[in-house]
Order: structure tokens, then sequence, then C-alpha cells
């Protein structure tokens, strides 16, 4: 888009996951539980709650793979720590450890 107005921006596109996890609604639906973001000197995750019985949803706002501007991404689960971060934050702050599904976006 940029490039139809002559500009260029020094811009990286990353390959970002996020996942859902396995819930107990009592806990973590969202008239109780709310919308958050986790931060210590290591990384940063957001995290949403259960809306609609869909499970709460992890990702990990600080990082990523660097990938092409037009470079088809990777699907989910091809490489070991799309599923590895957040099943960890999952299983060590949240006692949640159970992935429902994962998705990439940029």
């Amino acid at each position: 888009m940029l490039s139809l107005i002559d500009r260029q921006l020094p811009l990286q596109p990353l390959r970002k996951t996020f996942s859902w996890f396995h819930s107990d609604e009592a806990k973590y639906n969202f008239e109780v539980f709310p919308v958050w973001t986790f931060d210590n000197e290591e990384s940063t995750y957001y995290g949403f709650p259960s809306f609609q019985r869909a499970e709460i949803k992890i990702g990990r706002h600080d990082g990523g793979i660097p990938v092409a501007a037009n470079e088809k991404l990777r699907p989910f689960g091809s490489m070991p720590e799309d599923k590895l971060e957040t099943t960890q934050f999952a299983n060590t702050y949240m006692s949640r450890d159970t992935l429902k599904e994962g998705k990439v976006c940029t």
C-alpha cells in the first residue's frame, strides 16, 4: 500500500501465534474474568476470557518470527514454539495446559 504513495517504512512483519485453552467456565467466563495482560522482565502475554464457551485465549505480545512481507505463513503447529510458549504460560500461571486450538497471524 505504501508503494502507491512512493513511501517505505522500516517495518518487519512477524509471524505471531495465539491459542485457546480448555477452561473452567465458572472461573474464566467473561462475566467474572477480565481481558488481561501479563508482563515480566522476559515476556508480555495477553488474554481474553471465555466468550460463549469458546475457552480462554492466550497470545504472546512480544517476540515473533520475522517473515517476508508476502511470505505464506506456516500453519499453527508447524513449529515447536507455536504450542510451547502459550502452553507453558497457561500451565504456570493459570493451571491450564490443555490446548484446544491455535492460529497464526502477522
